[in-house]
């Protein structure tokens, strides 16, 4: 068998040479591209993540703070409570002479 040698008829257009490598230099720029708006994004979305987290530390501290003071409080006024004498409702307080 013989091979049959196919030439396309667009092959000896000097600008086909010219626009297929201003299409790889476009690609390569718009993947260029493409990346760095992928690894800005990627920071943004970092820096939030952060941003939400300082947040939550912050409200889960004051949530804890709040607890605590609310619980102290309660044992105050039991302990208050349980240090008077029988039959009296109020707390005591010195007379003075």
């Amino acid at each position: 068998m013989t091979e049959i040698e196919v030439s396309p008829e667009h092959a000896a257009d000097p600008n086909t040479r010219r626009v297929g490598i201003l299409v790889g230099v476009v690609g390569i720029f718009l993947s260029v591209v493409t990346i760095a708006s992928h690894r800005s994004h990627t920071q943004a979305v970092i820096h939030r993540t952060e941003s939400n987290d300082q947040w939550a530390f912050y409200q889960a501290k004051k949530i804890r703070e709040n607890t605590s003071d609310v619980a102290t409080q309660r044992r105050r006024r039991r302990w208050r409570r349980s240090s008077r004498p029988p039959g009296i409702s109020t707390p005591m307080t010195p007379r003075e002479s």
